[in-house]
């Protein structure tokens, strides 16, 4: 069985500019590959580092149609025109921070447009209701735990 990855491998070899990786035995399939990992690392990351840019390693990569993306920081990603124009970075409301930028959901459906209106309770916010209707306390045990400190419901 030849695997997705056992197919590109001729193709990030030549990227590379090291045709002779193909044959070599160390890399010839993707177990041998992930046998000697490190090895392959360390000329993968020789060959990274020799080119001018990030881009230029996407580049090429990209004309020899080997799957390659950028690892983003979360500061390239928020400001990011893609993740902008598909709504993946929201800003909901917080009680005790203000406003707050989480990431949005991935899948979006047309006939749920809207993204979920979502606020995220404070700690300890439902546990006394919790304890009343799941678990039946009544409010005296529930007085007790609170005093007792076991149960917090404080906005800190």
């Amino acid at each position: 069985m030849v695997l997705v990855l056992d197919r590109q491998w001729p193709s990030m070899a030549r990227a590379m500019g090291r045709p002779e990786l193909i044959e070599d035995p160390r890399f010839a399939t993707m177990r041998d590959r992930a046998k000697n990992r490190f090895e392959l690392a360390a000329i993968v990351e020789q060959w990274m580092q020799a080119q001018p840019s990030n881009e230029a390693v996407l580049k090429i990569l990209e004309e020899h149609r080997v799957a390659a993306a950028p690892v983003m920081s979360v500061v390239d990603t928020v400001t990011h025109p893609h993740f902008k124009a598909r709504n993946m970075i929201r800003t909901v409301p917080d009680p005790i921070l203000g406003e707050v930028m989480i990431p949005g959901f991935p899948l979006k459906f047309s006939a749920f447009p809207k993204a979920l209106e979502i606020t995220a309770p404070l700690l300890g916010e439902h546990g006394a209701k919790i304890l009343h209707e799941q678990l039946g306390m009544s409010d005296a045990e529930i007085v007790q735990l609170r005093s007792q400190g076991v149960l917090h419901s404080e906005n800190k």
